[in-house]
This record gives structure tokens, sequence and C-alpha cells, in this order.
């Protein structure tokens, strides 16, 4: 057989991106596709297996009648038909089927399985949320206040010791009576 896994991987990535092949009118040893620029990547791909897909355009080294492989290529046809895709040779959706049917794996899986929603988180959760984040905020704070009051309190004189008690009893004073 001439096809082998990576010709149908090559099959099927090109049939993924809407691809279309045939062969060269004048010259049977050269393929034509469509789109005319392809990434430089998947045109050496082309390159280096184009005997093999000239030979599969032709008919030759289609998968043998009787095998698990021709039996795929069938059932692959037939469910691109049933779609409506085009499934003459060199149409993309021949290729998908030819391609999985030699075996070629796709290349980006990943691309096709879309990523689950994040949970969303209830009310009450984000209060939880809020409030844990708050208290670790105030903690934070208030020992960075102790630490950095204390080092400025024995370096200031006693006049702003005395104003900046003032302020403290004012404002618990306020404190006070907003609770109250």
């Amino acid at each position: 057989m001439i096809a082998t896994h990576e010709v149908g991987a090559l099959l099927l990535a090109l049939g993924r991106a809407g691809v279309e092949l045939a062969p060269h009118p004048s010259d049977h040893a050269r393929v034509r596709h469509r789109p005319a620029a392809l990434s430089p990547t998947v045109a050496e791909r082309l390159r280096s297996h184009r005997g093999a897909i000239v030979g599969l355009l032709a008919g030759v080294g289609l998968p043998e009648p009787g095998t698990d492989a021709a039996d795929l290529l069938a059932e692959r046809l037939g469910t691109a038909d049933e779609l409506g895709m085009a499934t003459a040779p060199g149409t993309s959706g021949w290729m998908l089927a030819l391609g999985e049917s030699l075996g070629g794996v796709p290349e980006a899986v990943a691309c096709d399985t879309p990523t689950p929603p994040e949970p969303v988180p209830s009310a009450v959760d984000l209060v939880e949320q809020r409030a844990a984040e708050l208290a670790e905020d105030h903690y934070r704070d208030r020992a960075a206040e102790r630490h950095w009051g204390f080092y400025h309190w024995w370096q200031m004189g006693e006049t702003e010791r005395a104003r900046r008690r003032a302020k403290i009893v004012r404002e618990g004073l306020a404190q006070s009576e907003v609770l109250g």
C-alpha cells in the first residue's frame, strides 16, 4: 500500500482546512490545490507525499475492498454525502474520509474539545469570599500599623504624640457613637 499514516494525517489536516486537491491536467505527476496559498509547512508535507497523493487521486493505493479500512472509508463517505459534503476525489469530504480510513490521527484534537465553562459562584460564596478577604486585609493592615506606629512613636516628639493620641480618642468616640 502506497499510503501511510503520515499521508492519512496530512489528508485529515487538508480536509479540515477546506483544501481541495486535483491532479494537474497536463502533468499527472503534479497536484493542484485550492486555495493556491498554503502555509510553508503544509506545502512541504504535500510535496514530500506528492506521489502517494497523486496515486490516491487516481484510485491507486486505496484501501482493499473487504478490509476494515475500506468499510470505514465507505461509512465516512456515506456520512459526508448525507451531510451534503462533496465526496468526489480531492474534495475535503473525500480527504477527511480517506485520511481517517488510512489511520491518520487528527493533529489538533485539542481545538475540537470545548473547555468546560467556569462554575458561577453563588451570592453566598461571593459574600463569604469577600468577608474573608476583608478580614485578611484588616489583620494585615493592623499588624503593619502596629509595627509602623511603634517604630515612629518613639521618634516623634511629645507634642506630636499628644496630637495623635487625641486623634485616636476622637476616632474611637466617633466609632462608638456610630455603633451605639
